[in-house]
């Protein structure tokens, strides 16, 4: 499986006052102050990637939104307010004008999966920021998405609420390198996770990570560049001694764990034996 970038484009939507848009055709002015339940608000265009169920719930959002006047300043408040309650929209993308004589001018993106937690049997796709994004994602957004296990103890929030596990903070901080790594080596990489007898609870440290593939072999790959470890291996290092690792195993053939996180490179096969790295010995432990 190749990742590719996500499709998802500018999510926009022009809100006008249906009401406005009748009476125009028999006057030429309508007065804006006039009190309007934004339930009048109609969405005439939607981009193909907003699912059925997406455009139910802004259907039902609108429905229920509270009377305003265009002119008054609360009223684009209200119109922001409205979208930020869609747990799948992004607010930091939202754009809120007024565009007299017509109504209110709204753009806004969903949010975007960086990872799929698996948890308790499902998949949940969290944000980049680190928020749980609810169901009705197009099925091909997450292809290609790194999967991070989780602990069927561990307690998810609602949508639209940030993941505080520091397993997941930590694969968000990760995730620029795994996909980097991903698409310079060509291995199948399909997630990361807790790193092979890591402890399962360490208060204030964030775990070390491995990337895994399709079919079970390991990078142990460390902390993240922009996590604070005076041990961790510099990100250009760990890259270098990956590319010499798969010069002399391509593909990783017959390696099952690479350790690129430790002062010397090590090397595993499936057996448990340990690897040499013929064309830099010194660089193996």
């Amino acid at each position: 499986m190749k990742f590719r970038p996500l499709g998802f484009g500018l999510l926009f939507g022009l809100l006008l006052l249906s009401a406005w848009k009748f009476l125009l055709t028999f006057q030429q002015e309508v007065d804006a102050a006039e009190l309007r339940p934004l339930s009048n608000y109609q969405v005439l265009a939607l981009p193909q990637k907003i699912t059925p169920l997406w455009q139910e719930e802004l259907r039902e959002a609108l429905q229920n939104a509270p009377e305003v006047r265009l002119l008054d300043p609360s009223a684009l408040t209200a119109a922001r307010k409205l979208l930020t309650s869609l747990p799948w929209v992004d607010p930091l993308t939202i754009q809120v004008e007024r565009t007299l004589p017509e109504g209110i001018r709204l753009e806004f993106q969903p949010r975007k999966p960086c990872l799929l937690a698996h948890w308790r049997g499902k998949y949940v796709a969290i944000s980049r920021k680190g928020f749980t994004i609810p169901k009705g994602l197009p099925e091909e957004s997450f292809q290609g998405i790194a999967i991070v296990p989780l602990d069927d103890d561990v307690q998810l929030p609602p949508p639209g609420r940030r993941v505080s596990h520091p397993l997941i903070q930590e694969a968000i901080a990760c995730s620029d390198e795994y996909y980097a790594i991903r698409r310079e080596s060509g291995l199948d990489l399909i997630g990361m996770e807790r790193m092979p007898g890591y402890p399962k609870n360490t208060p204030g440290v964030p775990p070390a990570l491995s990337f895994f593939t399709r079919d079970g072999r390991r990078l142990l790959w460390g902390r993240a560049e922009t996590t604070k470890d005076p041990l961790r291996i510099p990100l250009e290092q760990k890259a270098r001694r990956l590319h010499v690792v798969l010069t002399d195993y391509p593909g990783m053939a017959g390696l099952s764990q690479v350790h690129l996180h430790t002062q010397k490179v090590r090397l595993f096969s499936k057996s448990g034996e340990k690897l040499p790295l013929p064309s830099m010995p010194d660089l193996a432990e």
